[in-house]
């Protein structure tokens, strides 16, 4: 029998609707009721844990290392780990943990977009998605997973494309991993890449690293105002396939010069950075000047992984073939 830890940190998986104001807060007995189907299904095995019961925003990047360490725990004495999550932020955790743990045995994550007492909830339908990908030998050795509306999704791709859409989460470039039928698992594809991680050290904590987005009146200031706080790396969504209003990459520049290393993504929605243009501004521009270019990670997953790349002994050479693979 395979044994799977089901780990609850909340999100709306996790909540109930008000039936005064209409509002959807964290209710303890949901998690209950969450426990109460895995009991009844097939899957014998799970054992539940408590995490906590954080919305999405909530989830900090501290948070997610203690995390990170549960499973750690948990993944010694089991055969698999699935983890309710809150939408908001489920790529970035998902993401983030599939740098900070070992890729062999299932991990895989699970969210909501219905309060669990709405008429069309699919938190409960999700949950058993999740197990069943999780018990399944052909999840193993392909990192951590996300399972959302009936599709698997790699932790590297998924992204939230709909702010309340049941199949919210997608991976716009390849699309979903496989799909789930009852209990049916259609694979389609491996993870089109693995990101791995130097290590020469423990991560303990991560580098402090800020995330901006371009706009066409982008000029120096908030890129100024990130080195003057202190960052250790920056990161900045551009128009396009990368590129920057000709103000704010002087200031890119400038704060290369500095040591500070810079990561170009694109804001689009799908696509990646593409050092195309040698205008000034430009991704090619960016680059011949020391800007370091993300050819597949969004903004949000490039923070992350210049944060722990920043703790690490890393230099150019080392980012330059993580962004770029």
């Amino acid at each position: 029998m395979t044994t799977v830890a089901l780990i609850f940190t909340g999100g709306t998986i996790g909540m109930r609707q008000s039936g005064e104001d209409g509002s959807v807060k964290p209710d303890p007995e949901t998690h209950k009721s969450l426990s109460d189907i895995t009991q009844k299904s097939q899957h014998r095995g799970v054992k539940c844990f408590e995490f906590g019961h954080l919305p999405g925003p909530h989830m900090q990047v501290e948070k997610v290392f203690e995390l990170a360490a549960f499973i750690r725990e948990q993944i010694k004495q089991t055969d698999a780990v699935v983890v309710t999550h809150g939408t908001d932020t489920l790529e970035e955790s998902a993401f983030l943990l599939s740098l900070l743990l070992p890729s062999t045995r299932p991990v895989v994550l699970v969210g909501a977009m219905k309060a669990s007492n709405a008429s069309d909830g699919d938190g409960a339908g999700n949950l058993k998605d999740a197990l069943e990908v999780a018990v399944s030998s052909e999840s193993i050795n392909r990192g951590v997973l996300l399972v959302m509306a009936g599709e698997i999704h790699a932790a590297a791709e998924v992204h939230k494309h709909h702010s309340t859409n049941l199949d919210a989460l997608q991976s716009p470039r390849f699309g979903p991993l496989g799909t789930i039928q009852g209990t049916t698992i259609n694979w389609r594809m491996q993870p089109a890449q693995r990101h791995a991680l130097p290590r020469d050290k423990e991560i303990v904590s991560p580098a402090k690293v800020e995330l901006l987005t371009a706009h066409h009146e982008s000029d120096a200031s908030l890129v100024k105002a990130s080195v003057a706080l202190g960052v250790q790396g920056l990161v900045i969504q551009g128009l396009g396939a990368g590129n920057l209003p000709p103000a704010m990459a002087r200031a890119v520049l400038e704060t290369i010069q500095e040591n500070i290393p810079v990561v170009i993504c694109t804001r689009c929605g799908a696509g990646g950075a593409v050092p195309l243009y040698g205008y000034e501004g430009g991704g090619a521009y960016l680059k011949k000047h020391g800007a370091l270019i993300s050819r597949h990670l969004n903004g949000p997953k490039a923070r992350i992984a210049l944060s722990l790349l920043l703790t690490q002994r890393t230099d150019r050479k080392t980012l330059e073939a993580f962004f770029e693979a």
